[in-house]
């Protein structure tokens, strides 16, 4: 055990280095297994949906990035880091990726991503490939816990791609069996790569994808440096110009580590049910229940006011334009009045239902929505409280979400999880591919090598 005094970076890896496959409780397992899926089911969606995918995999290609890795619905012919790339910037390009709320960031993506390439890469067994996902999630996460994640985000950086990086790199060493030394040094390596600027916002731009797809590439490339020799700054975390404090004025080393309760934080993320920021999800499933419960028409609707915290309003609410009638599928995706109206219409929301913004139906289910700052939910931060009112048939709704759908404590099941895979998997491969698919992740335990996945994740 390496004391507390000594480098934090080398703390961290020397966690990595002893976590055990056999010590893995097979609920966390079968979270990691569930992460699998839903990174392989938005990925290959978005290597059709997504409009910076053909101009992403052109520009690797151009870069010469040639292996025998898959890129998710592009096929096995590309470096371990340019499908780590691919399929991280693809998992995130739907706003569909898992969400951790206190960490405020989606591991999935760029953990996932990297320890899928460098399993495949590496030939690598099912069980190295989750407990390096497991891995990955908790660098990550305490990471973005560490520097304080609402601190990130005001400094104008996404915990995501920033610290999200780090997660990655632990994830590649992980895979291929690195020492706490080698992957201490990694971390010093993926230091001088780190970036996630928030800046996409101002025109939709599609770095906010590629970002984190960088994220994924730079943690496999991080390893193989440190792996070749290549020396890294040591303190890489909290030295004075490390990690927390050239991306925080808040952070607590001690959160990484010393304040950790040892509960893995892929325990504690949350699969998303539907394609939107997650700030919309609460409003999304009151207004669909009570849609459901009356049996409720459009035209019964008379008003909606949703309350959610001052947080969320930043990112979904607010009366500017382009929340309340979205010029893009970006736009959509993190405006509350489009995701409640939507809602309210069809009791859920899917990716189709960004196919046509200008649908007059939607737009006038919107003039009937309000969204007001709420104390209450102010109060509950981290968690995503959401306050629902709907008058219908003269008649008030009111509903609560202080846990949406798809969080720890209200986990989508196997079969809701599949159910998402298919509905984004299906137009792409055949019912046989989406079943066989389902069946290698499910016991990915057992399966041996990984190739024996990923071999059916091509074009």
């Amino acid at each position: 055990m390496i004391a507390q005094s000594q480098d934090l970076g080398l703390r961290l890896a020397s966690y990595v280095e002893g976590l055990s496959f056999s010590e893995l409780e097979p609920a966390t397992l079968e979270r990691a297994k569930k992460a699998v899926l839903d990174v392989i089911g938005i990925a290959v969606r978005a290597r059709y949906d997504a409009p910076s995918s053909a101009s992403i995999e052109s520009a690797v290609r151009s870069l010469g990035e040639a292996g025998r890795c898959t890129g998710i619905g592009w096929g096995a012919r590309y470096s371990p880091q340019a499908a780590g790339l691919l399929n991280a910037a693809g998992a995130h390009s739907l706003e569909f990726d898992d969400t951790h709320e206190a960490g405020l960031i989606h591991p999935g993506a760029p953990v996932v991503a990297a320890a899928l390439a460098a399993a495949e890469d590496a030939d690598a067994n099912g069980g190295a490939l989750l407990t390096a996902v497991v891995a990955g999630y908790d660098v990550a996460v305490r990471l973005s816990l560490a520097a304080g994640s609402g601190a990130l985000w005001k400094r104008g950086f996404s915990p995501t791609p920033t610290a999200g990086g780090f997660g990655a790199t632990a994830a590649a060493a992980k895979v291929r069996g690195a020492t706490a030394a080698a992957l201490a040094n990694a971390f010093g390596v993926q230091l001088s790569q780190t970036g996630g600027s928030t800046q996409y916002a101002d025109n939709g731009a599609w770095t906010h994808a590629l970002q984190v797809g960088f994220a994924a590439h730079n943690g496999i490339v991080a390893e193989q440096f440190a792996a070749a020799g290549v020396i890294g700054p040591t303190r890489a975390l909290e030295g004075s110009a490390g990690f927390l404090r050239s991306y925080s004025d808040v952070f607590k080393p001690e959160l990484v580590l010393d304040a950790w309760d040892g509960t893995h934080e892929i325990d504690r993320t949350g699969f998303k049910p539907y394609p939107s920021c997650r700030y919309t999800h609460g409003a999304i499933d009151e207004i669909g229940d009570v849609i459901r419960e009356h049996r409720l028409r459009p035209e019964d609707i008379e008003a909606i006011r949703i309350g959610i915290s001052q947080t969320a309003a930043g990112w979904v609410g607010g009366e500017a334009a382009h929340k309340r009638v979205p010029r893009t599928i970006g736009d959509a995706q993190f405006s509350l009045y489009f995701c409640a109206a939507v809602a309210a219409l069809r009791g859920t929301l899917t990716c189709g239902d960004y196919e046509n913004l200008t649908d007059p139906q939607i737009l006038r289910m919107i003039e009937r929505v309000e969204i007001v700052r709420d104390a209450r939910a102010d109060s509950h931060e981290p968690r995503l409280a959401t306050f629902v009112d709907l008058w219908a048939r003269g008649e008030c709704h009111s509903r609560t979400s202080l846990v949406a759908r798809g969080s720890p404590e209200r986990t989508l099941a196997w079969d809701e999880v599949n159910s998402k895979f298919e509905s984004l998997a299906r137009p792409m491969y055949s019912l046989e591919r989406c079943r066989s698919i389902l069946h290698a992740v499910q016991h990915l335990d057992s399966l041996e090598p990984v190739r024996l996945l990923t071999a059916q994740l091509g074009a």
